[in-house]
């Protein structure tokens, strides 16, 4: 189970890091201009900054397991439909659908991870996911 969960918590980082090259590669294969690009990979930033309290407080009522599946489960999916993306627009949308559910995942994966044991096992699992 601990496996499972440093592999999928990770899951989303490193999508965040493919994402910000294969996400311009697509609007520029669509034809939007270098300042679309540009707004198109700041409104990730904004979208994970801006509801990064009301996140917390959904892991808190729900739980990290909930919270790293949902995420890990939705970064899947928006980022299979970006590949698909027939539009720079609909990129803008799911650049703020991945905004929200990304770190949502790998978050909930470092909480999921940390409390799945106590004690100084606690302390070996939180490394072991970093």
């Amino acid at each position: 189970e601990r496996i499972v969960a440093y592999t999928t918590g990770g899951f989303g980082l490193s999508m965040n890091a493919i994402l910000y090259l294969l996400v311009p590669l697509r609007a520029a294969e669509l034809g939007a201009s270098v300042g679309v690009i540009g707004l198109l990979v700041g409104v990730k930033a904004l979208a994970e900054t801006v509801p990064s309290v009301p996140i917390g407080a959904f892991m808190d009522r729900r739980g990290p397991r909930l919270a790293l599946l949902i995420g890990t489960l939705g970064t899947a999916v928006i980022g299979l439909a970006m590949a698909f993306a027939p539009s720079v627009l609909l990129l803008f949308v799911l650049q703020l659908a991945m905004g929200v559910v990304r770190p949502l995942g790998w978050v909930g994966g470092q909480s999921y991870a940390a409390g799945m044991r106590g004690g100084k096992a606690r302390g070996y699992d939180t490394g072991k996911f970093g």
